[in-house]
């Protein structure tokens, strides 16, 4: 099954994998670096270029946080 599929009328349905998905590669851009971390549902990279961690996490919360390097 892909990230988009349809329904009995042909209609696009997009399930919550799709959004998923987006949230990885809007934030997580070619030539980053995948390191590890602790945290199962959070996935992390840095960019040593632009010296940028991002943090990708499945939690049922919204919170942004900021951190210097």
């Amino acid at each position: 099954m892909g990230l988009v599929s349809t329904d009995s009328n042909g209609n696009l349905v997009y399930p919550s994998r799709y959004y998923a998905m987006g949230n990885y590669s809007k934030f997580v851009r070619p030539g980053y670096k995948m390191i590890d971390n602790s945290d199962g549902n959070t996935f992390s990279a840095y960019d040593a270029g632009s010296n940028t961690l991002v943090l990708v996490t499945n939690q049922c919360f919204i919170q942004q946080y900021e951190r210097d390097l």
